[in-house]
């Protein structure tokens, strides 16, 4: 064992180091590597909270350290592989400009997840709701269909809460951490391999993101980094024969399910609009708007991630104390919902009356 935890070590620092160097290399030589397209220079979408051109090579360079550390691994992920290259390159469709349509990176999505699930077979973990269990076990369209959207949601919840300057890549570390912790425990060292990888990973694109952006992830990285999230969330779950019930991983997943989620009704119900397009209604973007007030933008854009991360970080804590009842893990997920509910309205309150 204690060869082993050596071996993770020098493994995270070789990620840490080649993290960084690729990243410096890349921002320093961009304009001779003729990467200038990454260039984000659009400030009057409503997702933009920054006023000076930024490189969103954030997932080029993730992508990059990526593929070494998968041809290193002893055990081949294939399904691994193939899902974080397809969610990549989709969303470098948007990085590169080749296409705009949130909808047509939707349906490749969705295409590639489902074909991708099938192929490799990857289990669903239980839902334990009513019959819905009994259910997936008689219909494999039904379970692929099902998973292809738990992969959806956090995926698309990644894309909405990147632009923040450490909101993202924070999620990524704290979500890592309690995933390495898991698979560390339970013995699953090929997973923890990409875990203690992804979470080195994470820090040297926090070092160019947190507090002063140096560069974003775009939609590529953020893309990539909910495919990878979905990935490790259910393949952990799955692995400890649901010693842990999927309900502690919904909750450790819950704010980007919430961003997701409560956004498609809020802008088809409430709003009458389409939910498939961008607005500035988010949680993390109205206590941004707040922030503003008194702060200048820069600042306003990092204690806003700062800050959802501390509170998402503290809503998890409770957590430790009830991780594999069943009960408790359902009441507490109920629970999140309507603190983020009651977040979310009084924020938007607090907007309004300024």
């Amino acid at each position: 064992m204690f060869g082993l935890d050596n071996n993770f070590i020098l493994l995270f620092f070789l990620i840490l180091f080649l993290g960084l160097l690729l990243n410096y290399l890349l921002i320093k030589n961009y304009k001779k590597l003729n990467l200038t397209i990454f260039l984000d220079s659009d400030f009057k979408k409503p997702q933009s909270f920054h006023k000076e051109n930024i490189l969103r090579i954030g997932g080029l360079s993730f992508y990059i350290v990526f593929i070494i550390i998968f041809f290193f691994n002893s055990k081949s992920y294939y399904d691994l592989f193939f899902l974080s290259s397809a969610c990549f390159f989709i969303g470098l469709i948007d990085d590169i400009k080749l296409s705009n349509s949130p909808k047509i990176r939707l349906m490749l999505l969705l295409f590639s997840i489902n074909l991708i699930i099938f192929i490799f077979n990857i289990e669903t973990p239980k839902f334990y709701i009513f019959n819905l269990d009994a259910l997936l076990s008689k219909s494999i369209f039904l379970n692929i269909f099902l998973l292809s959207i738990c992969f959806l949601i956090v995926i698309n919840g990644s894309n909405f809460i990147d632009g923040y300057n450490g909101l993202l890549i924070g999620q990524f570390f704290i979500i890592l951490v309690i995933i390495n912790f898991i698979n560390y425990y339970y013995f699953n060292y090929e997973l923890l391999f990409f875990g203690i990888a992804f979470l080195a990973l994470s820090i040297s694109l926090l070092f160019f993101n947190f507090p002063k952006a140096k560069l974003f992830l775009g939609d590529s990285g953020s893309y990539l980094i909910g495919g990878i999230l979905s990935y490790l969330l259910i393949k952990t779950s799955t692995s400890t024969k649901f010693s842990i019930p999927p309900f502690f991983f919904a909750c450790i997943i819950y704010y980007i399910f919430f961003e997701v989620v409560f956004s498609f009704f809020r802008k088809l119900i409430l709003e009458k609009k389409n939910p498939f397009y961008p607005d500035n209604k988010h949680l993390h973007m109205l206590l941004f708007k707040l922030f503003k007030k008194n702060n200048i933008l820069i600042k306003a854009n990092y204690k806003t991630g700062l800050c959802v991360n501390f509170i998402y970080l503290t809503s998890l804590l409770p957590l430790i104390f009830f991780y594999k009842n069943l009960f408790w893990l359902k009441i507490y997920f109920f629970l999140l919902l309507v603190f983020y509910l009651i977040l979310y309205f009084t924020m938007r309150y607090k907007c309004l009356k300024k």
